[in-house]
Formats: structure tokens, C-alpha cells, sequence
């Protein structure tokens, strides 16, 4: 407030002298009362908005921190599910191989033991082997493949959540930043 009060009729009085209507006298005069009554402790100082500025700084470096801490987080868990995913195809292959060794023996066992009865029926037994043995090995093919196929969905999908993370921070960023410079832009547009 200021120390010392207006005299509108005063004011009033002049500014019909130098030509204006009592009407146009009487709004100048409420503009300029309502003008000198205005509290000015209510703008924001120029420490206000250091402040806020700094503030909002830190904000943005605590976000750029934790989603970096995100994406080291999705990272080993993807490596991790990689890892155990070899380890699976590796042991299914042992597996495999072992249990095809075995059925390979047994196989060859039973054929000697057959050929003795009937050439025909170790020549069927012996077809009938390699088919299983051809029907296996697609199999696996084809859980190779799968497991594959399922690998690189889950990189796909990972690589979209971190995508994601990112355009959400660097949105949200960008958008208080373009807020923060229209309050500075109002304030300085007001003070000028």
C-alpha cells in the first residue's frame, strides 16, 4: 500500500479541466486507485523463482537417476532370463542327446536280437527307429525355434517399456520446463 491516499476528486477535477467527460475522469481515476492499491508482496521474486528453478533441477536429476537405476534393473533381468534360458536349452540338449544315445542302443540291442527271427521284421524295426529318431530331432527344431521366437518377443517387449520410460521422463520434463518458462515469460511480460 502506499503512505499516502489519492484524492479522486481532486483527480476527477483535473482531468475534466484538461477535456475528458466525468465518465472518462471517473475511470482513470478507479484504474489509478485500484493501480496504487495493488499488493506487490504477492509476485513472485526474483529468489522465488532461483529457487523453483533449482528445485525443479533436482527433480528432474532424481527422475533421470531412478530410470536410469529402472533400466539397469530391466537390463540384468533380461540378462538373467537369457542366461537361464541357455542354460535350459543346454540341459535339454544333454538330455536329449543322452536319452537319444540311450534309445539309439536299446534300438540296436533289439535289432540284433530280432535279426535272428526275421530280416523283414529287423528291416520295419529299423525304419520305425529312424522315424522316431527323425520325429525327435524336429521336435527339438522346433522348441529351438520357439524358445527363440519367445526370446526375442521379451527383448522386443523390454526394449519398449525402457522406450517408454524415456518418452514419459523427457515428456514430462519438457512439459514443466515450457511451464515454468510461460509463469517466468508472464511475470517478466507483467513487471514490464
Amino acid at each position: 500500500m502506499n503512505a499516502h491516499p489519492l484524492d479522486t476528486y481532486k483527480l476527477v477535477q483535473k482531468l475534466k479541466g484538461v477535456g475528458f467527460s466525468e465518465e472518462q475522469a471517473g475511470a482513470v481515476t478507479d484504474a489509478l486507485r485500484e493501480t496504487r492499491e495493488f499488493d506487490l508482496s504477492e509476485l513472485a521474486t526474483k529468489a522465488d523463482i532461483q529457487a523453483l528453478a533449482a528445485a525443479t533441477k533436482a527433480d528432474i536429476q532424481a527422475l533421470a537417476t531412478a530410470t536410469k537405476g529402472d533400466i539397469r534393473d530391466l537390463q540384468a533381468e533380461m540378462q538373467a532370463l537369457v542366461a537361464a534360458t541357455k542354460a535350459d536349452i543346454q540341459a535339454l540338449a544333454t538330455s536329449t542327446k543322452a536319452e537319444m544315445q540311450a534309445l539309439a542302443a536299446a534300438t540296436k540291442a533289439d535289432i540284433q536280437a530280432l535279426a535272428a527271427a526275421t530280416k523283414a521284421d529287423t528291416q520295419a524295426l529299423a525304419a520305425a527307429t529312424k522315424a522316431d529318431t527323425q520325429s525327435l530331432k524336429g521336435d527339438i527344431r522346433t522348441l529351438e525355434a520357439t524358445t527363440k521366437a519367445d526370446i526375442r518377443t521379451l527383448e522386443a517387449h523390454m526394449i519398449g517399456r525402457i522406450a517408454e520410460s524415456q518418452r514419459a521422463m523427457v515428456q514430462w520434463a519438457v512439459g514443466l520446463f515450457l511451464a515454468q518458462l510461460a509463469s517466468v515469460a508472464g511475470l517478466l511480460k507483467f513487471l514490464h
